[in-house]
């Protein structure tokens, strides 16, 4: 009946008021997570390569975590869609009975390709932006590419002077086209 009049049955009903009570905390749940980012930022002070660390690691879990459940629901469909939904809506009222109008609107193949374009997206980006800059970075090829860089000694992922700089020094010196050493701006 519901499918020939376009009505929702009240168990439709009920599960598409949790849909809209879980997005509303959307927001909230953002805000909370900024927060404590900003409040874990104030606190340690990291330096920018510790945040720059920080963020390719992140970037990496993430990535595999995307792909780990892309992998996932390729395998079983069924089930992450249970893992997905019953923490967020318990476990009976997103389980509509197969003749309901929003399984019609809503069928298995659009909540695949939704999963698709959602994990796919970001992992395809991801992947782009590592070939095209991740590999290596323009000091190290520079370095590469002068003859003469004996003065540069590699130092925890950095290239520094064999001798000692201020914190404000290092700020002012870059490196120069080929000729090996680094000079005041």
């Amino acid at each position: 009946e519901a499918l020939q009049n376009g009505h929702f049955i009240p168990k439709e009903l009920k599960h598409y008021s949790a849909v809209r009570r879980v997005f509303q905390q959307f927001p909230r749940f953002t805000i909370a997570l900024a927060f404590l980012a900003f409040l874990i930022l104030a606190v340690t002070r990291p330096s920018r390569q510790a945040l720059a660390s920080a963020e390719r690691i992140g970037l990496l879990v993430w990535m595999g975590l995307l792909i780990l459940l892309g992998l996932f629901g390729w395998w079983d469909w069924k089930q992450l869609f249970a893992w997905i939904h019953e923490p967020l809506f318990g476990s009976t009222s997103w389980r509509l009975p197969d003749s309901s109008y929003s399984l019609r609107l809503f069928p298995t193949a659009f909540w695949k390709d939704m999963a698709a374009i959602v994990l796919l997206t970001p992992t395809i980006l991801f992947l782009s932006l590592w070939l095209a800059f991740g590999r290596s970075s323009p000091r190290k090829e520079y370095l590469r590419s002068c003859p003469d860089s004996a003065s540069l000694k590699p130092e925890n992922g950095r290239y520094a002077l064999n001798r000692s700089v201020s914190g404000n020094e290092e700020k002012r010196l870059r490196l120069e086209p080929c000729v090996g050493s680094v000079h005041p701006q």
